[in-house]
């Protein structure tokens, strides 16, 4: 019986962690009226045991099992709890429905505002959530986020309802029309909400919090009319139907929001909670919104023009009706006006209670709310008539006279900024007012018609009664205008602007703390749905020929959101956060630089923009509570672990590729066209321009003006085609080059500048005296004024021409200098000569490209992308400045190395500590290594560590931060030493395999690897897996509290790693390595000591010294190693039973 009840126990033992989202993640098949109403641990308890929940009876009303959360507006007035359908009739006599079926129409601001007036004007939270669902049914196009397999839901042409997110028992899975939640006999609901990376079930019951004359405090009443608005009106209901839609998502939106219910403790305060870390638009879509706050009007209206349709005019119709309907149309010519993606932008303004009315007509006095920004223009709606051709000395008499007395609107055309803008609380402060229209005087017609000079003409007969078609059309006319709003009015009222980025329109990627396992036909998205490391940061990169912009947005499970689910966390949990740094591979950064940063208990989102090119970032994430990450760009991210970032950045953009394309096919023909001197065919144009740069020029950063791209380009062509061709295949492809390229000196080696010239002969000769030598003293005389020159002789003066003697006077010095000058400039003349015949010579000769030469450059140089990558990095090697100015720079293959190593290790039962490899790696150049090394067994990642040793030395490598620095290494004589192995949570039961790869990325090709390490060539090794020596052993008491001890015999240079654990954790321990010499004598070499566990990564063994007679005698060279364990026993430990302790050797 006890067994029975252990085992029932461990079925029904679910832990809770906070890991895991109170919120199950919403599935098609989950729809069962079995498991309706359960939550997270009861729908777990229900799958394990294998049964459904309780059978909820229709006489059985649902009760929550979590607490229902309520703004401080509802809190403060709170005085009990109704069911939905009691309320409505004990209130208005009236029925409850879910939803109002009026064939797809849409929420009416008149309605909404006279309905929910009194919750409208106490809660901000319930304005922000209709607010919200009235501009969602005005989104075009719209379609359900993140679906896959086990969710699929269609959205009707009529767009986004809010009843598509409320589901009833029996309900069918799938949207659509058939999308008709009924009402539940329990109670209960289930609302679809998109909450920390999945779309989730919220269960939400009908109860309606009331105060004490029984009003409802959230959203819940039939419709009225604008008389039930005024103080002392009776309220004439126009609609006996109670909608439950706004209860039920304010509600489930409540329970993601989680206020605290404690801060209005003793607070007259009435107002609700900002609520800034929840997002009721990412909730309702799944999509990033992303808020800007902006406060120049100039960019701000760029943002809006970037996001938003412009209006433009239609150019076959001049109508004033066409231009207002333009929306629907086709986009003009003009700049900006085609928007390349979906999306919905909305702008947050204050409060504007004691604003006049006059200030923004049909908008204000208002709460604070959103409005959705439909269109923005600044064109007039009616298109001016074309202006008038007058000579241009007439402008002044007639057209400046015109327009200074009001006669030239009809030609004008005003470049004045209007928003079309709607919203449901326009006027929210004032509702008595929606229903009035604008009256004539006001209108554009009543203002068109009396700006005339001469008087309207009366209308008589039929004329006189407009027919009702064209009064609608008006009124239809006038609610439109209405909607236009002057930018530079409203501007001044704007605190933020959001824009709802859908991830379907961009490239997206997710991360998340712990994804959902999801079982699909076809192979999954691999940058979805990432799994966050645990003790590393995730690596980005972003690459595009044009500036990117890389929205992120972060979302974080609030700890309240446990509280308020019978969950607490009682320790602290401080904010999440997400750090977005930018790096460059194999450079060392001592402070990382931050390109991003995020910090919030909710959702918060950001945008960062980066220069063209290929960048390279990382991510890291810290959050105790769950969170999920999401990331869209225009450009090309891709997201995942060091090793698939290295293996990204080795392969060559798709966009560089087109650049290495365009010039390959430039050059082709280049080839094949014949060359003159005197003019530019399109094809040398063509190829001219294939490799000029892409981006700003800086002079002073690139070392040379931009008129030497030619020069430049020329030089990295002849070092490459150097470097690839034998002596006489690169001397005739130069010859061709001389005469395509009009460029004699191509080809020929670079000379050293002669320091012999016409002005150093003068300077350096030593017989530089041109007077004589009585002149020469009268001049020194006058310059240096030295008194002293007076009183010697001139025999006492020393000789101005050192040179000079009785055999070679200066005369003849000079002849000979004068000499050497001509002759110098005469072979200066004549190798001018000499090279202006060879550069006419080579423009001239007329040249042949034989298939063998274009054999040549096609495998060398201009055939494929490798040969094409390895020309541009050449002449980025040559000019590194230039890497400024060409954004491919950065996005091109072949500047670093990669190798991946793959082995198996097996893990025995009981163990923790897996050794995974120990090899030598040789280092032949000066080299910059980043390593990675990642690990398996089965689904679930293991812990991995490694260190580098230095053979030479025996001692290790700093251990780098692995994210900012990387390992340097220098050719040495014996190698480094490369120990991986991983670190097991738990110890397994039986014997199982671990899956190891090891990620080499080096700055330089082919200098760092396991090989032979032979003088004149080495032979590269594999890495192969490590062998185990793993002892179990029991510890029996003796004298010298000896733990046990291996014996280990060396006939060559070996490094092992040792490690050795016992059962008691506060056990000192101590091994020591001995050896013993030829005469017997032991020797203690090195200690490694530890408490309840040793770990000695790095015992390098060495053989006897060969000798002679050692050669033919293996034994004699074979030395004998100890590896002793002694333990202390302290007076507090007490061995009381047997000592169980592990070692492992490999």
């Amino acid at each position: 019986m006890s067994k029975k009840i252990e085992t029932t126990k461990s079925v029904l033992d679910i832990q809770v962690s906070t890991s895991d989202c109170p919120f199950r993640e919403f599935r098609d098949n989950e729809l069962s009226t079995d498991y309706w109403g359960l939550g997270s641990i009861a729908f777990k308890t229900a799958l394990r045991m294998g049964k459904g929940g309780p059978k909820t009876q229709s006489d059985h009303v649902w009760v929550d099992d979590q607490i229902q959360p309520l703004p401080r507006s509802a809190r403060k007035r709170l005085h009990g709890w109704m069911r939905a359908e009691d309320l409505a009739q004990n209130q208005w006599k009236a029925d409850v429905t879910v939803f109002e079926d009026n064939n797809g129409g849409k929420m009416s601001t008149a309605d909404i505002q006279f309905a929910h007036y009194q919750v409208l004007q106490m809660s901000a939270f319930c304005r922000r959530v209709l607010s919200m669902c009235y501009m969602l049914e005005r989104a075009e196009g719209f379609t359900v986020e993140h679906q896959w397999d086990n969710f699929v839901f269609y959205v009707p042409p009529e767009g986004w309802r809010a009843r598509y997110h409320i589901y009833s028992p029996g309900m069918k899975h799938g949207g659509g029309q058939q999308h008709r939640p009924a009402l539940s006999k329990n109670g209960c609901y289930l609302v679809r909400l998109y909450y920390i990376g999945a779309w989730r079930c919220v269960w939400v019951s009908d109860q309606v919090p009331v105060d004490s004359s029984g009003a409802p405090l959230l959203p819940l009443a039939p419709f009225f009319n604008q008389a039930s608005t005024k103080p002392a009106g009776r309220q004439y209901i126009t609609n006996t139907t109670v909608h439950l839609w706004p209860l039920l998502l304010c509600k489930a939106l409540l329970k993601l929001a989680a206020p605290d219910m404690n801060t209005d403790d003793g607070s007259d305060y009435m107002e609700d909670e900002p609520m800034k870390d929840m997002d009721i638009l990412h909730a309702l879509t799944g999509s990033l919104n992303l808020t800007y706050y902006i406060e120049d009007a100039d960019e701000l209206w760029k943002l809006i023009t970037t996001e938003v349709q412009l209006f433009t005019w239609d150019e076959d119709d001049e109508t004033y009706s066409s231009n207002v309907k333009s929306k629907t149309k086709k986009p003009g010519t003009k700049e900006n006006s085609v928007i390349k993606r979906r999306s919905l932008t909305t702008v947050l303004i204050e409060e504007t209670r004691n604003v006049p009315p006059f200030t923004l007509p049909g908008i204000t006095p208002a709460f604070e709310m959103h409005l959705l920004v439909v269109m923005a223009r600044d064109l007039p709606l009616k298109k001016p008539l074309p202006e008038p051709e007058v000579a241009p000395w007439k402008h002044h008499r007639w057209i400046d006279w015109a327009r200074k007395h009001g006669l030239y609107e009809e030609y004008d055309c005003p470049r004045t900024r209007f928003l079309k803008m709607s919203g449901l609380l326009k006027l929210s402060l004032a509702p008595h007012l929606l229903d009035v229209q604008s009256t004539e005087s006001i209108t554009f017609g009543f203002r068109e018609e009396h700006a005339r000079t001469t008087p309207g003409i009366k209308k008589t007969g039929k004329d006189k009664y407009p027919s009702v078609t064209t009064s609608e059309t008006v009124a239809q006319l006038r609610e439109e205008l209405r909607e236009w709003v002057q930018f530079d009015a409203i501007q001044k009222l704007m605190k933020s602007i959001s824009t709802l980025c859908f991830p379907s329109m961009y490239q997206f990627c997710s991360i998340a703390s712990n994804p959902p396992m999801r079982i699909t036909k076809l192979p999954p998205n691999k940058e979805i749905d990432i799994p966050a490391p645990k003790n590393a940061p995730l690596y980005l990169q972003i690459d595009a020929p044009e500036e990117m912009y890389l929205k992120i947005s972060c979302s974080m499970l609030h700890p309240r959101v446990f509280l308020n689910a019978n969950q607490p966390i009682e320790e602290y949990v401080e904010p999440g956060y997400v750090l977005l740094e930018t790096f460059q591979w194999f450079t060392d950064c001592e402070i990382p630089k931050s390109k991003a940063y995020l910090q919030t208990r909710g959702y918060d989102s950001t945008e960062v923009s980066f220069k063209p090119g290929r960048h390279f970032c990382r991510l890291w994430i810290h959050s105790r509570v769950p969170w999920y990450v999401m990331l869209l760009s225009e450009s090309t991210i891709h997201v995942g672990t060091r090793d698939v970032i290295q293996m990204a950045s080795i392969r060559v953009c798709p966009w560089a590729s087109r650049f290495l394309t365009t010039l390959g096919t430039a050059f082709q023909n280049f080839m094949r066209t014949n060359k003159s001197n005197s003019c530019l065919t399109s094809a040398d144009r063509e190829f001219y321009r294939s490799y000029q740069p892409d981006l700003d020029w800086n002079p002073k950063e690139v070392g040379f003006s931009k008129s030497h791209i030619h020069w430049m380009f020329r030089q990295a062509l002849q070092s490459t085609l150097e470097k690839k061709l034998p002596p006489f295949e690169y001397r005739s492809i130069c010859t061709i080059f001389q005469h395509y390229f009009n460029d004699p000196d191509f080809g020929l080696s670079k000379k050293e500048l002669s320091s012999v010239s016409s002005k150093n002969l003068i300077i350096n000769d030593l017989c530089d005296c041109t007077l004589s030598e009585a002149e020469e003293i009268e001049i020194s005389k006058i310059q240096y004024n030295d008194a002293d020159i007076d009183d010697k002789t001139v025999d006492d003066q020393p000789t101005i021409c050192n040179a000079a003697s009785e055999k070679l006077p200066c005369g003849i010095l000079k002849s000979i200098r004068d000499k050497t000058i001509k002759r110098h400039e005469a072979a200066t003349c004549i190798q001018a000569h000499w090279r202006g015949i060879r550069a006419r010579r080579c423009l001239d000769t007329r040249v042949t490209v034989t298939p063998e030469i274009m054999k040549y450059l096609t495998e060398n140089v201009f055939g494929n992308q490798e040969t094409l990558t390895t020309l541009m990095n050449e002449f980025f090697y040559m000019f590194p400045g230039a890497k400024s100015a060409y954004s491919v720079s950065s996005a091109l293959t072949g500047t670093s190395g990669l190798k991946q190593y793959n082995g198996v290790s097996p893990v025995t039962p009981q163990c923790t500590w897996v050794p995974y490899f120990q090899a030598v790696f040789y280092c032949h150049a000066p080299v910059k290594i980043h390593f990675d090394l990642q690990s398996s067994i089965g689904m679930n990642k293991v812990n991995c560590t490694f260190e580098v040793y230095n053979n030479d030395t025996k001692k290790q490598l700093p251990q780098v931060y692995t994210a900012h620095l990387t390992f340097d290494f220098s050719p040495n004589i014996d190698g480094y030493t490369v120990i991986g192995h991983g670190i097991l949570k738990q110890p397994t039961i039986a014997s199982s395999e671990i899956r190891w790869q090891l990620t080499m990325m080096s700055s330089v090709e082919n200098v760092f690897h396991v090989c032979d390490n032979e003088m004149d060539g080495c032979k590269e090794l594999p890495i192969l897996s490590v062998t185990k020596l793993h002892l179990e052993e029991i510890f029996i008491p003796n004298q010298r509290n000896i733990l046990g001890g291996i014996q280990i015999y060396v006939l060559k240079h070996e490094i092992i790693s040792f490690r050795a654990a016992a059962t008691s954790p506060d056990l000192e321990m101590e091994a020591v390595l001995r050896t013993t010499e030829k005469s017997g004598e032991v020797t203690e070499l090195a200690t490694c000591s530890g408490t309840g566990e040793i770990y000695w990564p790095f015992i390098r063994l060495e053989p006897a010294e060969m000798t002679l007679q050692s050669i033919s005698h293996a034994n004699v060279n074979t030395v004998i190693y100890f590896i002793h364990i002694t333990i202390f026993l302290k007076p507090k430990i007490k061995v009381k039973s047997v000592l169980h302790y592990y070692s492992t050797c490999w």
